[in-house]
């Protein structure tokens, strides 16, 4: 089984659904474990346990938000 986190930081909520509806897409497919998390939730133990992790964030004068940095 494949461990994909999903961590995001979202300031309106776009980038939270553009997770989810990844792990929509994922949950399809067999052999994939998918958690999702706010980066203001993240359990550190999880991401350290996972086989691929997805960053997702506004984009902020160039570049992701400062809690992903």
């Amino acid at each position: 089984m494949v461990k994909v986190f999903i961590v995001y930081d979202t300031k309106y909520g776009n980038t939270k659904l553009v997770a989810e509806k990844i792990v929509e897409g994922m949950r399809e497919i067999k052999g994939i474990e998918t958690v999702v998390s706010d980066v203001k939730e993240v359990d550190l133990e999880r991401i350290a346990n996972s086989d691929a992790i997805l960053i997702g964030s506004p984009n902020h004068w160039g570049g992701p938000s400062r809690t992903i940095r």
